[in-house]
């Protein structure tokens, strides 16, 4: 044997007989010899195996490393995982595999170097489904339950509350609104032409409110006002339409004139109207 493997790992020449001639024949080095295929197989789970769903570890090996890149692990024929960090002692290969496995019966076989382990069939599954212990995912014992005492449930005073008076919300105010407007006089005229207008408007839902006078020749008037007990109140001199021209000092004005009250709350606003007539006799 010690002959045979020194001739296996040194090329040299051989004298060989044949037909009383000698002939000399090369002895091919080791190295030319391609390695001898790995040998696979599954250390764990073992065939015929009761396993818990989830994640369950797989460990193989392969002898002769030499003839891997990396191994891969299938079930049912389909690739799970592949591995290329091989652990490797002395002439062996180890691997480790995380398979998620499902409830069912499965068969799990390893490749590489273009060989196959041998199948190994496992099944998957609660005890109650399997019909079979439940299975146990590592060697500690599962500890025995202790049994306890169950404490007797104490009666706890219950207190019944006072019901709670939901907060008032005031209701927002109404929107303000214009009922009617008048202005008194209505026509205005004399000499003096500094007589005392009024305007009254009746209202409601305002706070607050002002007037604003316009009309002929572009008189555009702001009056203000106030509001009291729903009655809007406003008043002005004649002569406060007087308005500056060319070549006088003012010119009183003749003419028609509209008067709009605005009256406002926190809501909104409203806008009512009238209209009277002024003359002057100085014009």
């Amino acid at each position: 044997m010690i002959g045979a493997s020194l001739a296996l790992k040194i090329a040299v020449p051989a004298v060989l007989a044949v037909g009383g001639v000698a002939a000399i024949v090369a002895v091919p080095d080791q190295q030319t010899v391609a390695a001898a295929p790995a040998q696979l197989w599954i250390d764990s789970p073992a065939s015929t195996a009761f396993v818990a769903p989830g994640p369950v570890t797989v460990v193989a090996h392969a002898a002769d490393e030499l003839a891997l890149d990396s191994m891969t692990l299938k079930v049912d024929g389909t690739d799970v995982a592949t591995r290329d960090d091989l652990a490797t002692y002395d002439r062996l290969a180890s691997v480790t595999f995380t398979w998620n496995a499902t409830d069912g019966e499965h068969v799990l076989v390893v490749t590489g170097g273009g060989k196959q382990s041998a199948p190994v069939a496992v099944k998957v599954g609660t005890a109650t489904a399997l019909g079979t212990p439940e299975p146990s995912r590592g060697p500690s014992a599962r500890p025995s339950p202790t049994a306890s005492a169950t404490p007797t449930p104490t009666a706890t005073a219950s207190t019944t509350a006072a019901p709670t008076k939901a907060p008032t919300t005031k209701a927002p105010p109404a929107d303000p609104q214009v009922l009617s407007v008048s202005v008194n006089p209505s026509s205005i005229g004399g000499d003096s032409c500094t007589q005392t207008i009024t305007v009254t408007a009746t209202v409601r839902n305002a706070t607050g409110g002002s007037a604003q006078i316009v009309g002929d020749y572009g008189v555009d008037k702001f009056i203000g006002g106030t509001v009291k007990n729903n009655v809007f109140t406003a008043t002005f001199m004649q002569n406060k339409l007087a308005k500056p021209d060319p070549g006088y000092k003012t010119k009183n004005i003749t003419g028609s004139f509209r008067v709009e009250v605005t009256v406002t709350n926190a809501n909104g606003f409203d806008v009512g109207a009238a209209t009277f007539q002024v003359s002057c006799a100085k014009d």
